[in-house]
């Protein structure tokens, strides 16, 4: 069942490690913690229920605490949102944050390119940095095929992924790619899940 492993650390003993251990994204934890402590009293958890990843996120949704305080939702809009039990909170609450992050329903996500020569390998998107800088034509122009079902004014980015050891593949990534990599900031992370997405609204159309 999705989100039924949610992690097996102590999210309290997690974030206080990390916060004053690590050794380049202390800054990064230690605000982490403040917005976990806050998130405790409002919600009235107990710190010592509450389990998660080794970095600290935690529920179905596996939020930090910073993005459980700032997009997490009720789906019947009563009370505090429960991202560790209620699914339907879960669910609303990704939503919530995708939406914020930059989705745009009914546009596109990602479709597979063809690349020739070697101009297209200035603008191949860098790890965790992506960002929507170039429109279809203009990747037309570095010999990157657009896709014929998305206008060529639309902007998107190229994604190398590496489809096994010896053979590379190329992705055009659009706006909503882009919002998938704000929760987490792996193209191989935003491409699983798209490609689960599909894969699930095709199961899903075999019973309607």
């Amino acid at each position: 069942m999705y989100g039924e492993i949610q992690g097996k650390y102590r999210v309290l003993d997690a974030l206080s490690t990390l916060a004053f251990a690590h050794p380049t994204r202390g800054k990064f934890f230690r605000d982490e913690l403040t917005e976990y402590l806050l998130l405790l009293r409002e919600h009235q958890f107990s710190p010592d229920d509450l389990y998660g990843s080794y970095a600290g996120a935690f529920g179905q949704a596996q939020f930090m605490p910073s993005s459980y305080r700032n997009f997490a939702i009720s789906a019947d809009s009563k009370g505090h949102s429960d991202l560790v039990h209620n699914a339907d909170d879960a669910i609303f609450s990704i939503a919530n944050y995708l939406r914020k992050n930059g989705w745009v329903p009914t546009q596109p996500v990602a479709s597979k390119t063809k690349v020739t020569g070697q101009k297209y390998k200035d603008v191949v998107a860098k790890s965790r940095r992506y960002k929507l800088n170039l429109t279809q034509n203009q990747l037309a122009e570095l010999n990157i095929k657009p896709d014929p079902n998305v206008p060529l004014d639309t902007k998107a980015m190229l994604i190398e992924l590496q489809s096994n050891k010896l053979q590379k593949e190329y992705w055009l990534g659009f706006q909503n790619f882009y919002a998938i990599t704000r929760y987490n900031p792996s193209a191989n992370y935003a491409m699983a899940v798209y490609m689960l997405g599909n894969n699930l609204e095709k199961s899903y159309q075999q019973f309607v």
